[in-house]
């Protein structure tokens, strides 16, 4: 009985480790491989100005691997009038496989005008 009440335990105690932390990607090269375990979390933050009119859109949406959790956050890196700073995503692993994840920094209103930056990422979940 007392073996069986050791193994329960450590069952649970096992168990309750197998929680992924989130990654953060801050201003990852382009061309990255990014490894994620199902259910894994990442946060992509990439250096961003909206006050330029720029900003950053995804354009492969890794939708065979991931789901987005949150859409862009902007985060200043000060409080002064047209600081530049972060643009934020969170996404969450949710299906094993490989895709890529493509964004492009553009102003939205200007037409047929090419990318003033992109970043290409490949994503692997296990």
């Amino acid at each position: 009985m007392r073996r069986h009440l050791i193994l329960a335990v450590a069952a649970l105690t096992l168990g309750g480790c197998t929680t992924v932390k989130p990654i953060t990607l801050v201003d990852v090269p382009s061309g990255q491989q990014v490894d994620l375990q199902r259910d894994q979390e990442m946060i992509l933050e990439l250096a961003a100005n909206p006050s330029t009119g720029y900003r950053w859109q995804i354009e492969l949406t890794c939708s065979a691997v991931l789901d987005k959790i949150s859409g862009e956050q902007f985060i200043p890196a000060s409080s002064a009038v047209g600081a530049g700073g972060v643009a934020a995503w969170h996404f969450r692993a949710a299906r094993t496989g490989t895709d890529l994840l493509r964004l492009v920094y553009r102003r939205p209103f200007e037409k047929n005008v090419p990318a003033a930056k992109s970043v290409l990422y490949v994503i692997n979940v296990r």
